[in-house]
């Protein structure tokens, strides 16, 4: 019985893993794409860059703070999303909240249209897992049931 558990275990959890990834970042995708529907463009300047090592994941941070106009006010805010083509005092287009400016998201397309990609293929590529591993064991049963 436990040998079984860990079988169907092993067959199904890296399928329903990468389904659930897919997932995931559909939701992210359409955020990103709702917001960018309600949300106002406009340009910005980047005014400071700056980089965190964080022990605890071995990892870099990189924040992209932004200075900009709405309706006659000037903001600072931090973007969110970084490239390796930033650089400081570079003009940026933006997405923005009009009823909380301080609110923003870089307008480049792959932070909407990279999402959809990876969704896509992580969904296909699971669905794709899943059928061949099902596929796999309904025929091993087929083949074997005469000798249970």
């Amino acid at each position: 019985m436990k040998e079984k558990f860990f079988k169907i275990l092993n067959l199904y959890t890296l399928p329903l893993i990468v389904v659930a990834a897919g997932v995931i970042t559909l939701l992210v995708g359409i955020s990103n794409v709702n917001k960018s529907q309600t949300y106002s463009k406009t340009t910005a300047e980047i005014i400071k860059i700056t980089s965190e090592y964080d022990a605890a994941s071995e990892s870099i941070h990189t924040n992209v703070f932004v200075r900009y106009t709405v309706d006659g006010r000037e903001y600072d805010s931090e973007l969110g999303s970084y490239r390796r083509s930033f650089r400081e005092g570079m003009t940026i287009e933006i997405f923005y909240d009009p009823d909380n400016p301080v609110d923003v998201m870089a307008t480049d397309g792959f932070s909407i249209y990279g999402i959809f990609g990876i969704s896509a293929l992580s969904l296909v590529l699971g669905a794709s897992l899943l059928i061949h591993n099902v596929a796999k064991e309904v025929k091993y049963r087929r083949e074997h049931e005469y000798d249970m």
